[in-house]
């Protein structure tokens, strides 16, 4: 061993062991951007909406930190959060709104799904622990549990029960509590994070794709509600994003409609072009495979195109997915509103180029949506994560970026963040130690 590479991995060690005496490693939280939605007769104003969000950035402390990225103040009491023009792709988009329209019924409960938090102020005058009334109204924890909702907490602890702790954040607020009282907002009393709930939402896809995203590998798009009839196969939002998990780059789809079917006959899913070639694949736009899920029998189905034979039935064993929900701070069970895949990007056998284009569907019997409404959604894909200096190979070269970079929040090369998380440390040694002395597959 050269010698300088002896003092690089000797300068790495020393620095892992002096960071894990002063306990300095965790770095600074994830940025995660919010675009905000003020709607005339809502009862809401933009400083209500931003010291809520103070308060979430006050118990998401070292998880998540969240920045307005920008505010928008509707006259017309109509606008509503299923107006995709109006949603900035990219962001949580925190509507404040007389009724809502994306997270559904009760309309006097504020509600999350996907990338969009409706939050709904009927009556803040009045007492919310008034027994003769039947309304409810925002408190400062209401939009931290929302955002919550969204980094992909629910309502249970890690064994499946619920949440009885009144001051913990994902307490639900506007309930009856299994009473026969109106909903009201005086159940949770604080906005508490336990330890195991701070380490979910670090590990949460939503912040993944977040970084994907700003890398520059991934994106999502909103697709209109309302534009077909039926709210089984409406679509509202999709994405998707790739990342390297060892030796497999992962494709992870998101399709969401606003209710789930579980009909027969019904499906969710995607067509995916994954060799950049327009010639081979259906025509015209040289559709390669799709893959969806069919929730009647929970099974899921991988189809590839041959010219001449059409889509022929592939075995989607290692493809993964699962549901995602709307959530309302309610006691009432969070509704199956769309699936999420990991799909080994290994399986495809038309492969080629560094761009994966997608187009989301859902289908019920001849009825279908799909989103973008025309063409294709591409996602770049990222490089080989722990190459650092692309010479195909993991050795002391990649060892000696990854020490230059250590504790960096956010690191000179977003490429060494191999945890995505934002900051360079234990996650991302272990993370690189997978690869060592491996070559490019």
């Amino acid at each position: 061993m050269k010698k300088h590479k002896f003092i690089s991995v000797l300068t790495l060690v020393l620095i892992i062991l002096l960071t894990a005496f002063l306990g300095i490693a965790n770095g600074e939280p994830n940025v995660v951007k919010v675009q905000v939605h003020i709607v005339n007769g809502s009862g809401l104003t933009e400083s209500q909406v931003r010291n809520a969000l103070a308060k979430a950035n006050m118990a998401d402390a070292n998880a998540a930190r969240f920045v307005v990225d920008s505010n928008h103040y509707y006259s017309d009491p109509n606008a509503t959060a299923a107006d995709a023009n109006k949603n900035e792709p990219n962001k949580i988009n925190i509507w404040a709104v007389p009724k809502c329209t994306v997270t559904g019924e009760p309309n006097n409960v504020s509600g999350q799904q996907g990338s969009i938090i409706e939050l709904v102020d009927p009556n803040a005058t009045k007492d919310p622990c008034d027994p003769n009334s039947s309304k409810v109204f925002m408190k400062d924890s209401t939009l931290a549990h929302e955002l919550n909702h969204a980094l992909g907490l629910d309502h249970n602890k890690p064994d499946g029960t619920p949440i009885t702790d009144p001051e913990n954040k994902m307490y639900p607020d506007n309930s009856t509590h299994g009473g026969t009282e109106p909903r009201h907002s005086c159940h949770r009393t604080g906005i508490k994070l336990e330890p195991w709930q701070r380490q979910k939402i670090a590990q949460s896809k939503m912040l993944k794709a977040k970084d994907a995203v700003e890398r520059g590998y991934g994106g999502d798009i909103y697709d209109s509600v309302g534009d077909v009839i039926s709210e089984y196969i409406d679509l509202n939002w999709s994405q998707g994003w790739s990342q390297w998990v060892a030796n497999t780059c992962m494709f992870y789809v998101t399709a969401q409609v606003r209710v789930l079917s579980f009909a027969a006959y019904s499906e969710i899913g995607f067509y995916i072009e994954s060799d950049n070639n327009f010639s081979t694949g259906q025509p015209p736009e040289g559709l390669d495979y799709y893959v969806a899920l069919q929730p009647a029998d929970n099974q899921i189905s991988l189809w590839m195109f041959e010219m001449g034979y059409g889509w022929v039935s592939l075995d989607p064993n290692g493809i993964t997915y699962e549901l995602t929900y709307t959530s309302k701070d309610a006691d009432v069970p969070p509704v199956p509103s769309g699936v999420r895949f990991e799909l080994p990007l290994s399986m495809l056998e038309r492969r080629a180029g560094d761009v994966i284009s997608y187009k989301a569907f859902a289908r019920e019997g001849l009825q279908m949506d799909v989103s973008p409404d025309t063409g294709l959604f591409g996602v770049a894909l990222p490089p080989w994560p722990p190459d650092f200096v692309r010479d195909g190979v993991i050795n002391y070269n990649d060892l000696d970026v990854l020490a230059g970079n250590w504790l960096l929040s956010p690191p000179n090369d977003p490429n060494v963040d191999l945890y995505y998380d934002g900051r360079i440390n234990f996650r991302d040694f272990a993370e690189f130690g997978q690869y060592w002395d491996q070559r490019q597959p």
